[in-house]
Parts: C-alpha cells; structure tokens; sequence
C-alpha cells in the first residue's frame, strides 16, 4: 500500500478550494462589469443632460421673436412675419401689391430649412440596455416624449422645405425685371400661388408650435435627469 496517496479529505478540500475561487472570481468579475455599466450608464446620464442644457439655448436661438437675417436667431418668427405680409398683398391683386411681392421675392424671404434636429447622441444608448438601469419612471416616459416631440418637428421640417421647392416653381415662372407686369401678375395672383404661400404660413405656425413643445418636453426631461442622478447619489451639478 502506497503510504504518499492523498486522503480522501484533502481531495475534496483542494477540490472545495478550486470550485470556491472559481466562484468568487466569476463573482468578482460580474460585480466589476456591472460596476463598469453603472459607470458608463452614469457618463452617459451626464453627457445627456449636458447636451440638452446646450439644446435649450438652440431652442431659444431658434425661437427668438426677433429675426437677425445675418445669422439666422429667430427665424421661425422671421418668416411667420414675412409670410403673413405676402398673403396679404397677394390677395388683394393689384400692380403695386406686385411690385412689392417681387420685391420679397427678390431679397430672398421665402428660405428652406435643413434637416438638423436637437437629439442627443446619448438619447439611443440610454434607450438600449441602460434603459434597464433608470430608476426614476418619470425619466422613462419622458425619453418616450423626447424622441416623438422631436422627431415630429424633423418632419414638419421636410414638409416645409418641399412646400418651398413648389413656391421656387412659382418665382421661376416670374421676370423680377419687369415689374408688376400683367405676366407676373396673373401668376402672383394665382389661386394655386397663394395658396402655397399659405400652407407655408400655417406650416411655420405649426413648427413654432412644435418647436415650443419640444423645448418643454427636455426642460421636464432635464429635471427628472437631475432626480435621476440624485438617486444614484450624484451631483446633478457634475
């Protein structure tokens, strides 16, 4: 009988002691991954409120009610305006109301609108597996309400930009040289070329409008991201 053969025992000791460290190390190894994600989620809670305090300002830029046609600050107001007169003279037809709608046409009042939008490149990583990690439930309807507001104005945006390629139709059949002319008249007056000029007009209205709402809706989510951090034990300031 070989006297160097382990007891029984110590086998299963050895064997208890490997099967605990491997546990514990897959243990430790998914607390610190989950660690890790809680940090990531937190960056990206940051990040997201700091993108949205910048998105306020661009909502104010875009909403000023007075228009800067240098830099462009207000110009939903600025067309709004500069669309109501156009109605105006183009419904009442006349050689002077031409001369003037030209005028418009010719300094350039009728603009399109690119397809920028305020969405926060964290919005869709905190809508993936971090979604899981959000414990206030009114910052979880509120990020629902963040993309429909803003994905509404995208929208109103294309509209009005096609809206604005049918009026550029209307300004190519003009001659701006000759004026108030009966050729110029009988398309300025044109039940289908005020009629564009109007569905522009309720367009910018109803981007105005959409616009405002969005604004209100990350004022709100703004608030619920400082709950947020708040429960998670960080410095909204941060």
């Amino acid at each position: 009988m070989r006297r160097d053969r382990k007891p029984v025992t110590r086998w299963i000791g050895e064997a208890l002691l490997i099967f605990i460290s491997v546990i514990a190390a897959f243990y430790f190894d998914s607390y610190r991954e989950a660690r890790n994600l809680e940090k990531q989620y937190l960056r990206y809670l940051k990040d997201f409120k700091a993108d949205l305090e910048e998105n306020q300002g661009k909502f104010n830029y875009e909403l000023n009610p007075v228009y800067v046609k240098s830099n462009g600050q207000g110009y939903i107001q600025g067309c709004i305006q500069a669309l109501d007169l156009l109605d105006t003279l183009m419904s009442t037809p006349s050689r002077q109301n031409a001369d003037s709608v030209l005028k418009m046409i010719d300094n350039d009042v009728i603009t399109g609108l690119t397809k920028w939008i305020f969405i926060s490149s964290q919005y869709d990583k905190l809508q993936s597996e971090y979604y899981s990690f959000i414990r206030n439930n009114g910052l979880r309807g509120r990020l629902q309400m963040h993309y429909r507001s803003n994905d509404s104005r995208i929208s109103m945006k294309d509209v009005i930009n096609d809206y604005v390629k049918e009026f550029r139709d209307i300004e190519d059949q003009l001659r701006i040289e000759d004026g108030g002319s009966q050729a110029n008249r009988s398309v300025i007056f044109d039940n289908i070329s005020v009629n564009k000029v109007r569905r522009l007009k309720e367009s910018y209205n109803a981007l105005e409008n959409m616009t405002r709402n969005a604004k209100e809706s990350d004022s709100l989510i703004l608030i619920q991201l400082r709950k947020e951090l708040e429960l998670w034990g960080e410095s909204s300031e941060d």
